[in-house]
């Protein structure tokens, strides 16, 4: 679940930000929440072992890193938004969560979910 709210709220960042000229307060605030949000989404695709949405949501961090800061030109930033905006909304439909397992799942006999 939080994944998806940080997933939704990355979405809403890029979209509401994507038109407006990026200043450093905007690209710093933009940076941590987007950058927050691929580590996030890279930890559940690495979870769920696919690992080339894992690199691509790595890469998604790093070019939105809010230590070292990447300012692109005002039209390649509206272009990297929009990739980063299907990126984030392809995960929502084709990531999703593991269940987690219980402790019944150990102990009875004919459970239906699978063991530790």
């Amino acid at each position: 679940m939080g994944t998806m709210i940080l997933k939704c709220t990355a979405i809403l960042a890029l979209v509401f930000a994507s038109p407006l000229t990026p200043t450093i307060n905007l690209q710093l605030l933009l940076g941590f929440v987007v950058c927050a949000a691929g580590v996030a989404v890279a930890a559940q695709a690495l979870r769920a072992k696919k690992y080339v949405w894992a690199m691509a949501f790595v890469s998604i961090a790093i070019l939105f890193n809010p230590v070292v800061t990447f300012q692109p030109p005002y039209s390649r930033h509206i272009g990297i938004s929009a990739l980063c905006v299907a990126a984030f909304g392809l995960s929502l439909v084709f990531l999703k969560n593991l269940p987690t397992k219980t402790i019944a799942s150990i102990t009875e006999q004919h459970s239906e979910s699978e063991s530790l």
